[in-house]
């Protein structure tokens, strides 16, 4: 894992090597064992590693910078900024492409040559041998741009799902991109200013990360299966246009016995690539079904490879009843033959770490369960660990939350089989996480914008100032098309691409590189998700069960208790009793924004005070004025 920076510009720069060496000391975090910056000019390429006033007050075109954080070849020669051996190309990249000893392996049959046993390397001979039709090759999560010094050209590409962030600024005959918004506001041309249609859309409807849009006006970011390419003699007034690279193709149906021997195969073979480091791996274990099947699967791979190290399982656990998994954790980690390591978050911890913990995460968030993960990566890397494999995208590539129930029966009825959809509906009686009546109450919220628009306008209009409610609050055709699917595929394809996990892969970013923490999920593995999309839709709900596909494969691997929970939790936060116990904090920051232009801030004081108010918009508030204040934004 790295953070990247980057400036291109239609004009020479004499401040490009301090804006550059600002944006690189901004992730520091990202990157702690290595930084680098290259600068191109008009008729030659300046590398400034060696010297801090290098042509300091000379122009250029255009700059790369680099914060780097080794994970494989941790030798010199994994330096970023990277350029082949003419020095015409140049990469800087963030991430991990996990197959890339086979692609290394095809590229020096095709006569490439590598200095280093990066996977870096392996990226950018792949560009210039395949161009962009090299993305199809990767598995695996990626950031990464590649500069063309001799035509003046960059091409910038994000992984299929968006794991690792890209956000850019384009305007003014200037591009600027970086992994972190914060390295992007500090650039003299860039503002901090609110995007006020972003801010309505996660008070009002609750959703983040569902259109390229930032909460800051300027920022944007490049959707995950995108790329694009500009040069910079022409970053005149038009927009970028990024392309998307991949749809997900479809196998075709399989039999209920190939296709869960299938799914067991690929995810223990995604497993396998996801261990490849030259550090050491752990893995982060909640003690539900995905990250116990990974620590599973991972503890199996050790055990073949006949490595004896061992694995390390983080769990975290609160003193709250109900919070507590350690059950469940320690009998996957004893399956796995895995040393349990537990966090107990202290109620301090969020007083101590809150400014920094809005600081990392960017952005406003409407809830404490990523301030747990920010805890449990801080004790990741005290145990000098930077590499943890974790649970995370299996609900949303299997269906596994309980709202998906209710697009099962629709989706059931639609298809004229009633029959089918009764006799589900019925066997989730045993199986599901809720009962019958919560479940058709669940359901008729999740399928119904116009009820659910109406809840939430009555749960948030007392919170937000008047004139910003009655602005927005009509405004509901993002909530629509969060809801309302044709088919399994779209519904897919909403939740991965656009709602659900766009929304968790950037705050698990942002918690697991604020400690210098790379996170891999399996998961993600585009290879199960084309499987799965292909398969029947009884493979995710059957007899009653969800993720079904997952509980069969894990036969025998998980242990039974773990493999037939139906309850849910995942690292839970007690949101409510951690604000209320840190009133001291709180308190103070509502009092001074009490003519907030978007929040009713008196009416927030009095529900505070009475502990009336819900726990999820009390934390958005919360952290919308912190984040105001942090990044000084501007209305």
């Amino acid at each position: 894992m790295c953070g990247l920076a980057g400036i291109i510009s239609s004009a020479l720069l004499n401040s490009l090597q301090v804006n550059l060496q600002k944006m690189t000391s901004l992730v520091a975090h990202r990157g702690p064992d290595d930084d680098g910056i290259v600068l191109f000019g008009p008729d030659r390429v300046c590398s400034t590693n060696n010297s801090e006033d290098v042509m300091a007050d000379g122009s250029w075109y255009a700059g790369l910078g680099h914060r780097r954080l080794s994970i494989i070849d941790l030798t010199p020669a994994g330096h970023q900024p990277m350029s082949d051996v003419s020095g015409r190309y140049w990469i800087v990249y963030n991430g991990e492409v996990y197959n890339y000893f086979e692609i290394r392996a095809e590229l020096i049959k095709l006569g490439r040559l590598f200095h280093s046993r990066t996977d870096s390397e392996v990226i950018l001979q792949a560009f210039i041998e395949w161009g962009p039709d090299c993305l199809y090759r990767f598995n695996g999560m990626w950031a990464f741009a590649i500069y063309d010094s001799q035509n003046g050209s960059i091409f910038c590409a994000r992984d299929r799902y968006g794991i690792k962030p890209f956000y850019y600024v384009f305007e003014k005959g200037r591009f600027a991109f970086a992994s972190e918004i914060k390295q992007l506001l500090s650039l003299p041309w860039v503002s901090a200013e609110v995007n006020r249609n972003r801010v309505a859309d996660f008070f009002l409807w609750g959703l983040d990360t569902h259109t390229d849009e930032t909460c800051f006006s300027q920022v944007k970011s490049l959707p995950g299966s995108h790329y694009f390419s500009i040069n910079r003699d022409n970053l005149g007034g038009k927009q970028l246009e990024p392309h998307r690279y991949w749809y997900p193709s479809q196998v075709d149906v399989m039999g209920d016995k190939h296709a869960i021997e299938a799914f067991r195969d690929l995810l223990s073979d995604s497993v396998r690539l996801r261990l490849r480091s030259d550090v050491p791996v752990g893995v982060t274990l909640s003690g539900g079904l995905d990250s116990s099947s990974v620590v599973c699967l991972a503890g199996e791979q050790k055990r073949r490879d006949g490595n004896k190290s061992p694995l390390n399982a983080f769990n975290v656990e609160f003193e709250d009843a109900g919070y507590s998994e350690r059950h469940f954790a320690e009998a996957a980690a004893n399956k796995a033959g895995a040393q349990t390591i537990v966090l107990q978050p202290a109620q301090c911890d969020l007083a101590r770490d809150w400014n920094r913990f809005v600081w990392h995460m960017e952005e406003p968030f409407g809830g404490l369960s990523f301030f747990s993960n920010f805890q449990i990566y801080r004790l990741i890397r005290e145990h000098n660990i930077p590499v943890v494999l974790s649970g995370q995208g299996g609900d949303e590539l299997l269906f596994g939350y309980e709202r998906y129930r209710t697009y099962d029966a629709l989706f059931k009825l639609r298809a004229l089989q009633p029959v089918n959809a009764f006799h589900e509906i019925m066997d989730a009686r045993n199986h599901a996480n809720m009962p019958l009546k919560m479940q058709f109450g669940y359901g008729l919220y999740f399928s119904l914008p116009l009820l659910r628009a109406m809840r939430r306008r009555h749960l948030v209009q007392p919170i937000l100032h008047r004139d910003f409610f009655f602005a927005y609050q009509g405004k509901t055709e993002h909530l629509r098309s969060s809801m309302v699917h044709k088919d399994w595929h779209s519904l897919q394809r909403s939740e991965l691409f656009h709602y659900q996990l766009p929304n968790l892969l950037k705050n698990e970013d942002r918690v697991s590189m604020a400690h210098s923490v790379e996170t891999r999920l399996p998961f993600l593995d585009y290879r199960l998700l084309e499987l799965v999309s292909g398969q029947s839709t009884d493979m995710f709900f059957r007899d009653g069960w969800s993720k079904y596909i997952l509980r069969k494969a894990m036969d025998g691997i998980l242990p039974v208790e773990v493999q037939n929970r139906t309850d849910k939790m995942g690292y839970d936060t007690p949101t409510r009793r951690l604000i209320q116990q840190n009133r001291k904090m709180f308190l103070p920051l509502l009092t001074s924004h009490q003519e907030d232009s978007v929040l009713n801030v008196p009416a927030i004081l009095q529900l505070f005070e009475s502990d009336k108010l819900d726990e999820r918009l009390l934390c958005s508030a919360v952290s919308y004025l912190s984040w105001k204040e942090i990044f000084e934004v501007g209305e």
